[in-house]
């Protein structure tokens, strides 16, 4: 599904710039951009082929993806013949902080608003123009889960087509910003926390990005959360992350963030 739609929309945009290629795709180890007739990609995959025919649309046609609604191009490219390409990282992509209200926060969170699912649509194909293979946002505690979760299931299924991986940014008890809870403060804990995880991996999406303080800078002792957390991520296939904001110990109000402690199956990020 990746390079269907890569091909789909890479003939969309050389038509739109007046512009045509002839390609043809081969199997290697390495990604290699080959010119002649017809131009060769070269690649392990066909995922690979499909973020290397954006390479090609950037590298011999001077097409630029720099904003989701914004393709620009230039007559001014580099000559070469043959073109070689290592991705630096493995996962490539962005954290939306979307407990600000930037322009995705209400199109991830609310199915009803204007045009919500294309513009979310929108943003995943320019990610997979750039080459990126995963996004995250902050989900919020004001969603209405039932109309949210069938769509977010869609969102989710088109970005996987894309070859893209999605993930969630969320609490086990934050105060702030509406940042979603896992553990609720009067209901039945352990049974929530299995509940809504077993909700939120329904969707399909692949990490959980999980704010383990109270508040900025308040630490807090999960203890045994941290735990029941990890077996039931490890259960549901969900890869967990957490993150540690870079200050100096004493500059936390209340206790303090100790990643030493994390569980190994925690991906820490700064």
């Amino acid at each position: 599904p990746p390079l269907w739609h890569a091909l789909r929309d890479a003939d969309s945009l050389l038509k739109a710039f007046s512009r045509s290629d002839t390609i043809a795709f081969a199997q290697s180890k390495d990604i290699e951009l080959v010119q002649g007739e017809p131009t060769q990609i070269r690649a392990p995959d066909t995922p690979s082929w499909a973020q290397s025919l954006y390479l090609l649309l950037e590298e011999k046609h001077g097409l630029a993806f720099v904003h989701p609604n914004i393709v620009v191009r230039t007559p001014h490219t580099l000559s070469w013949q043959r073109l070689k390409a290592v991705p630096r990282f493995v996962w490539r992509g962005f954290h939306l902080h979307t407990q600000h209200p930037i322009e995705l926060t209400e199109a991830l969170h609310n199915p009803h608003f204007p045009q919500a699912e294309a513009i979310v649509r929108t943003y995943i194909d320019w990610l997979a123009r750039n080459r990126q293979n995963y996004f995250e946002f902050c989900l919020l505690r004001t969603v209405k889960e039932k109309a949210w979760l069938p769509y977010i299931q869609r969102l989710v299924a088109y970005a996987r087509e894309r070859g893209i991986s999605v993930g969630i940014d969320l609490s086990l008890r934050m105060q702030q910003q509406y940042a979603y809870q896992l553990l609720p403060r009067l209901r039945s804990k352990r049974k929530a926390l299995k509940a809504r995880l077993t909700s939120l991996a329904q969707t399909g999406i692949s990490h959980l990005n999980i704010e383990l303080t109270s508040a900025e800078f308040v630490g807090k002792s999960w203890g045994k959360w941290i735990d029941s957390l990890s077996a039931e991520a490890q259960r549901l296939g969900l890869r967990l992350m957490t993150r540690q904001h870079v200050v100096p110990p004493e500059a936390y109000a209340v206790g303090s963030f100790q990643p030493q402690l994390l569980p190994p199956g925690f991906t820490l990020c700064v």
